[in-house]
């Protein structure tokens, strides 16, 4: 008669865990790091981010994060796999950061898929294509800073 967990050539279900564990620790079973892809606002205005990243299946994008103004920071991405394509568009009422890149964005809150990929699809769902300036993530965290000035506005200094 076996055991609970016994199996018929003698092995417990325990055993055989603590062996696979074993193996992992022995070969360095590693994952992916991930990173979370912060910005932080320099400027008197809060400012408003969207991002594009590769998912290894095309590229996805999403926003709108706020981030708020005069050192405010806010997280846009938690957990993304480093070394990808990442991009970035951000804005205030008189600034505008921005590269050459086109992706698919939205009026209020989005996130696109396929609309990156396929022609005519962005307007199709009622977006519209921005301009994104690269960046590169390579570690667990990564930062991007938003600095600029706005005539006649300053941050308080305490």
């Amino acid at each position: 008669m076996l055991n609970h967990g016994e199996h018929r050539n003698g092995w417990r279900g325990g055993n055989l865990v603590s062996i696979a564990l074993l193996g992992l620790v022995a070969f360095g079973a590693r994952q992916p790091a991930l990173a979370d892809w912060r910005f932080c606002n320099n400027t008197p205005e809060q400012a408003f981010v969207a991002i594009a990243v590769d998912n290894g299946d095309g590229y996805i994008s999403m926003g709108w994060t706020g981030v708020p103004a005069c050192g405010g920071c806010a997280t846009a991405l938690g957990g993304m796999p480093n070394n990808r394509g990442a991009f970035y568009s951000a804005h205030i009422d008189s600034l505008k950061w921005e590269g050459d890149n086109q992706f698919c964005v939205g009026l209020r809150d989005f996130t696109f898929k396929q609309e990156n990929r396929v022609p005519g699809a962005c307007e199709h769902r009622g977006g519209h294509k921005d301009d994104f300036a690269p960046t590169r993530l390579t570690g667990n965290n990564f930062t991007t800073n938003l600095n600029g000035r706005i005539a006649g506005k300053m941050c308080q200094k305490w």
